[in-house]
């Protein structure tokens, strides 16, 4: 049995979305992590293993989080091989993805009931993220552009997309722990900068929903960015790199995820140069009213 995750990526709303705001998340069909689940005839030692020490040690503590909430064990019945090409701590879902595919086999074995998903997948986002809101794993499920808030239960929509636009991702090579990001974030205590991000994003979904909304897309996603300034997660190297896609023909760069690394989320309103090898992440072509990932 096998069963598949895609990774995601944050336009606009980064950590004010734990404290309750919106924020704007898409789903990264590029990327994927696939869980392979083969039922063994008899108990045996607990089999795990995974494309890094790091992603078997996540994947091993994913199944004692849900052990721990069903009440039952399973583990003793199945192997489990995760292979994922959704890099680690980068801000692209990967612990979203390993949760939710993990939920989505117990729902398969009739462990847990589908409407738990939701609720399995956050317990385990919140060992490694501390607090999670919830947004990832949105993502993941969804597979589709939404805009997301958090509550019990979340507030998750549909976004009307009409601008022409293109956005691509691209590697800063720099890492970082999203609790540690989140803990940093929480010690400036800058509830303005989250009525800043909260801002960026409603003028982001006002501009994604209007075919001349380019330019206010621009402006929503330079807004955003500056809260990562404040926030001090946006290091110089990554902003380097953000100086170099613009040079390039940009028309803005921002973090995507927690900060500190990670990944940068560019948008153009034409193909970018090849030579500098960014992922393509979501476009819409106006002409043919259709988007794809």
């Amino acid at each position: 049995m096998n069963f598949r995750a895609p990774g995601k990526w944050i336009l606009m709303g980064e950590h004010a979305v734990v404290r309750g705001k919106g924020a704007l998340v898409f789903p990264l069909s590029s990327k994927e992590l696939v869980l392979h689940c083969l039922e063994r005839r008899e108990e045996q030692s607990l089999s795990v293993s995974a494309d890094s020490e790091e992603l078997e040690t996540a994947l091993l503590k994913s199944l004692q989080i849900a052990e721990k909430f069903l009440g039952t064990k399973f583990q003793q019945h199945f192997r489990f091989t995760v292979n994922s090409s959704i890099p680690l701590r980068a801000g692209l879902g990967s612990s979203a993805a390993l949760a939710v595919a993990i939920c989505e086999f117990l729902v398969d074995i009739k462990c847990l009931p589908a409407e738990k998903i939701f609720s399995l997948a956050l317990q385990i986002e919140n060992h490694f993220h501390g607090s999670s809101s919830g947004i990832d794993i949105a993502a993941v499920s969804q597979g589709r552009p939404i805009y997301f808030e958090r509550g019990n239960p979340p507030k998750i929509e549909a976004l009307s997309i009409a601008c022409p636009v293109q956005f691509y991702l691209s590697d800063t090579e720099l890492r970082s722990s999203t609790a540690e990001c989140v803990k940093k974030v929480i010690a400036l205590q800058r509830p303005d900068l989250d009525e800043q991000m909260s801002h960026a994003v409603s003028m982001g979904r006002e501009a994604l929903a209007s075919a001349e909304g380019y330019a206010k897309l621009k402006m929503a996603m330079h807004q955003a960015r500056d809260c990562f300034e404040q926030w001090e997660l946006f290091p110089k190297e990554a902003r380097e790199a953000a100086k170099k896609l613009e040079l390039a023909g940009a028309g803005a760069v921002k973090p995507t995820g927690s900060g500190g690394g990670g990944f940068l989320v560019s948008v153009w309103d034409s193909i970018p140069p090849a030579d500098l090898n960014l992922v393509p992440a979501y476009s819409f072509n106006l002409l043919r009213s259709e988007s794809s990932e």
